[in-house]
């Protein structure tokens, strides 16, 4: 999903609000030299940077994306109730054998399948 261009100019600002926080207090840490409060400071401006150049980009090129975009067609999803009772069944004994359910999740939902099926 791309971002729309109200949604951009807002990022941009609210970006642009935080990198101008970031400025003036690097300077109060400047002047009480704290090195801790410089450093966080100085990442946190170089932060604010990155992001207000991807909201430009974004922004300038609306049809492109700097991340990746993932595509799920309606072919890859899967209802329950349009597997089939013993892929159902294999899927449940995997996931239990994985050890990824317990003992008493497995026999509940082991259960469910049963009347749903009978």
């Amino acid at each position: 999903m791309k971002p729309s261009k109200p949604s951009l100019i807002a990022g941009m600002i609210a970006v642009g609000l935080m990198l101008i926080f970031g400025v003036v207090f690097l300077f109060l840490m400047i002047d009480e030299e704290s090195m801790v409060g410089i450093l966080f400071l100085s990442f946190w401006i170089l932060v604010m940077i990155l992001l207000e150049v991807i909201f430009i980009y974004n922004y300038r090129n609306p049809g492109k994306s700097i991340s990746e975009e993932i595509i799920i067609s309606d072919e890859d999803k899967e209802d329950e109730e349009t597997i089939s009772f013993d892929k159902r069944l294999r899927r449940l004994e995997s996931l239990y054998k994985e050890r990824l359910i317990s003992h008493e999740e497995y026999k509940q939902k082991r259960t469910e399948i049963m009347n749903g099926k009978w």
